[in-house]
């Protein structure tokens, strides 16, 4: 009998709970899951951590997204945190 092969999903999303915010993006952790779940299904979350680039990340308090580990099994999932420079962080000096 033959077997099939299982059904592989990515999610990339800017929404999922990490040790650094926790509550932040349930749903769609949650939905990830859920997913995982199922029998034959394989499940990989990517949720991007942003990070202010240098020399505006002294004047931010992200010393606590640098603690997120690259790699994880939260929520039942394999979920990958790469860290990424980010400039979107500009707007917050600003206001």
């Amino acid at each position: 009998m033959k077997t099939s092969a299982p059904l592989r999903i990515l999610s990339i999303s800017t929404l999922f709970p990490s040790l650094a915010r926790p509550h932040f993006g349930l749903f769609v952790a949650r939905q990830a899951r859920a997913l995982a779940r199922r029998d034959g299904v394989e499940m990989v979350v990517i949720h991007p951590i942003a990070l202010a680039i240098p020399p505006f990340d002294r004047l931010l308090n992200r010393s606590a997204l640098r603690g997120v580990p690259a790699t994880a099994h939260d929520w039942g999932v394999e979920v990958h945190y790469p860290h990424c420079p980010s400039s979107e962080h500009l707007a917050q000096l600003a206001a």
